[in-house]
C-alpha cells in the first residue's frame, strides 16, 4: 500500500535556537497559503505560543529551577500547537504535496532523528555561601538528558583530569576549595544523541575562590 504523504505533527527533535524561526515561519506560511482559506485562524494558536516563548526568553536571560520549569511549559504549549496545527492540515490535505509544502510544516518523509543539545548558554562561577565554597551556574539547553561538569585549579590538565561530576541541574555547589585559588570550568549538556568525545562545552570565566 502507497503511504499517504503528510507533514510531521511532531516537533520535539528542534533545538531551542530553532523553535522561534521555525514556528514563525509555520504562521506565516500557513495564514498566506492558498490551499488553506482558514489558514490564519489555524496557525493562531502557535502564533499565541511561540510570542510568549519569544516574550519569556527575551525577558529571562539567567536560568534557575523555577525558570527551567516555566520555559518547559511554554515549550509543550508550543509543541503542541504546532501538533495540532499540523495534524489539521493532515487532515484536510494528505496527499497534496503542494498544499502541504505551502504550510513551513516539514513532510514525514522519514523519522527525523534526535539531536545532541548545544553547549549551555551561560556559565559562570560565583561564590559560595562560605570560605573556600563556589557555584558554577549554567542556562541548561532543553533536551537535555544530563549535565557534565568539569572543574579544577590547574587548567594545564588534560580534561580527563579535572574533577567530573555527572548531574542533571543548573548549579552546581563545589566545597572544600583553598581559598586564593582560581578554579576553571566547563560544563555540557548531554542526551542519547550525544557523542562524549565531541561535546559542546560552555566555559566559564575564571574564579578566585574566597
Amino acid at each position: 500500500m502507497k503511504r499517504v504523504l503528510k507533514v510531521l505533527t511532531d516537533y520535539s527533535y528542534l533545538r531551542v535556537a530553532q523553535y522561534s524561526g521555525f514556528a514563525h515561519g509555520v504562521t506565516s506560511a500557513l495564514g498566506a497559503s492558498a490551499y488553506f482559506p482558514t489558514g490564519k485562524a489555524l496557525a493562531q494558536p502557535v502564533l499565541e505560543a511561540v510570542q510568549a516563548l519569544d516574550a519569556f526568553t527575551e525577558a529571562n536571560p539567567l536560568s534557575n529551577t523555577q525558570l527551567t520549569a516555566e520555559l518547559q511549559v511554554l515549550r509543550a504549549t508550543l509543541l503542541k500547537a504546532l501538533s495540532d496545527a499540523a495534524g489539521e492540515v493532515n487532515r484536510l490535505q494528505a496527499g497534496n504535496e503542494a498544499a502541504l509544502r505551502s504550510t513551513g510544516f516539514v513532510l514525514a518523509t522519514e523519522p527525523k532523528k534526535r539531536q545532541p543539545p548545544l553547549a549551555p548558554t551561560r556559565c559562570e562561577i560565583v561564590d559560595g555561601p562560605s570560605s573556600g565554597t563556589v557555584c558554577i551556574q549554567i542556562k541548561r539547553p532543553l533536551d537535555t538528558d544530563n549535565v557534565k561538569w568539569y572543574y579544577t585549579t590547574d587548567p594545564t590538565l588534560p580534561l580527563e583530569q579535572w574533577t567530573y561530576v555527572l548531574k542533571l541541574t543548573d548549579e552546581l555547589t563545589i566545597t572544600g576549595l583553598v581559598p586564593g585559588t582560581r578554579l576553571y570550568a566547563k560544563v555540557a549538556a548531554i542526551n542519547s544523541a550525544s557523542e562524549l568525545d565531541n561535546l559542546a562545552f560552555a566555559e566559564a570565566t575564571p574564579r578566585f575562590v574566597q
